[in-house]
């Protein structure tokens, strides 16, 4: 008899490769992160099945990096969640920048959660994080990172994430991202960084 701690005999036994050879750590990490951003709480949880308006769009280990996909305050997910609430009409501005704002705290607190699980895979996990404003160590690093310049879009980063967030709440210049931004780390996480 094989114990579940010990997959690799089962699989061998099978005639297959070791279950554990299988495995990629990388893509089961991304995996993890993808259904934490956006996995409902059963209602013994929390009554309030949803965690999150963040939209998973793919995960997946992309050149030995974490990669998930994703969208906070995505429109679809905004307008479900606003109907869920009860409420009728055109979803107010109040309530996206709500949405965005839990949506982000939830993606920084995903992250930095997966980091202190598995602090030797940091460097995999942020690589190619679409938000890494909202993974930095406190709020005193974000100003220093917003002026650095995007060498992909020979922006600022300030500048090149207005006109990526424009919309999700709208922001009228770089003062606005980073007041936005800030709120995110406004909630302290029991996470060592």
């Amino acid at each position: 008899m094989h114990y579940i701690g010990d997959m690799s005999k089962t699989a061998s036994a099978r005639g297959a490769d070791s279950y554990v050879n299988r495995m990629d750590p990388v893509a089961t990490l991304a995996m993890f992160i993808a259904a934490a951003l956006q996995h409902p709480s059963p209602p013994c949880n929390d009554p309030n099945k949803r965690i999150s308006t963040i939209a998973v769009e793919q995960h997946k280990n992309k050149f030995g990096a974490v990669v998930v996909y994703c969208e906070l305050a995505n429109d679809g997910e905004v307008d479900t969640a606003y109907g869920e609430a009860g409420l009728v009409g055109p979803v107010t501005d109040d309530f996206r920048a709500a949405a965005w704002l839990r949506d982000a705290r939830r993606y920084r607190d995903c992250y930095l959660g997966m980091i202190a699980l598995v602090p030797q895979h940091k460097d995999i996990l942020l690589a190619r994080a679409d938000y890494p404003e909202l993974l930095l160590p406190n709020v005193a690093a974000l100003d220093p990172y917003l002026a650095t310049t995007d060498d992909v879009h020979s922006k600022s980063n300030a500048d090149w994430f207005l006109h990526r967030w424009n919309k999700k709440p709208a922001l009228r210049n770089a003062e606005d991202v980073r007041a936005l931004i800030r709120k995110a780390y406004e909630v302290t996480l029991p996470w060592p960084w």
